[in-house]
């Protein structure tokens, strides 16, 4: 599974230069070519895909003073409802999930051009480490086992280390589509989204 949606990545990405049709005249990279370098702050927007619950996150993306790297800091929010019927009732499951995240990216287009040869220049490809913790709550309510009428559980996660690929494509110099995938948090998975240059 896991190499299945590094394909369906690196196939996205590469069929995105199909996409140039909408993009006019401005779809440059903020420095004309490939080889990209982090040159301003991003903020990063979208949704992601979890068995438990629909991911909304933001992230915003600062340069740091090391060469081809950017320093990544956001948060994640998801919510999943059911309902369970049993003899005798039934009763509403909700979780709730925050997920907090920070790390750094490293930018490798300079590698892949150098391998490859002409890389396309409205393409960044990235990869990172995150630092993630998250805080859950999941509440029961209605007729629940055990004669409890309402009950909630808390709880948080310690600090733990995951891994991401992903890549830019820039429709112009303010405006771009990103598509991440992840391992290792429970932030794990795809996500897609918009970036904006700030």
């Amino acid at each position: 599974m896991k190499k299945l949606q590094f394909t369906v990545l690196l196939s996205f990405l590469f069929a995105i230069p199909s996409m140039a049709q909408f993009t006019g005249d401005n779809n440059l990279l903020l420095a004309n070519k490939a080889n990209y370098e982090p040159q301003n702050d991003f903020l990063h927007a979208g949704f992601g895909f979890s068995s438990w619950g629909l991911p909304i996150y933001a992230t915003y993306e600062k340069p740091m003073f090391m060469e081809r790297m950017s320093l990544v800091v956001g948060g994640s929010f998801r919510r999943k409802s059911f309902q369970n019927i049993f003899v005798g009732g039934t009763y509403d499951v909700k979780h709730t999930i925050i997920g907090f995240e920070g790390g750094v990216n490293y930018y490798f287009d300079e590698w892949i051009e150098e391998w490859a040869g002409e890389f396309p220049s409205e393409i960044d490809l990235y990869a990172s480490l995150r630092l993630h913790y998250y805080i859950w709550n999941t509440r029961f309510e209605g007729d629940v086992p055990q004669g409890v009428t309402i009950s909630s559980v808390s709880g948080g996660d310690n600090l733990g280390l995951g891994g991401l690929v992903g890549g830019r494509y820039h429709f112009n110099e303010n405006l771009s589509l990103h598509l991440e995938g992840s391992l290792g948090s429970v932030i794990s998975g795809g996500r897609i989204g918009l970036s904006f240059r700030l």
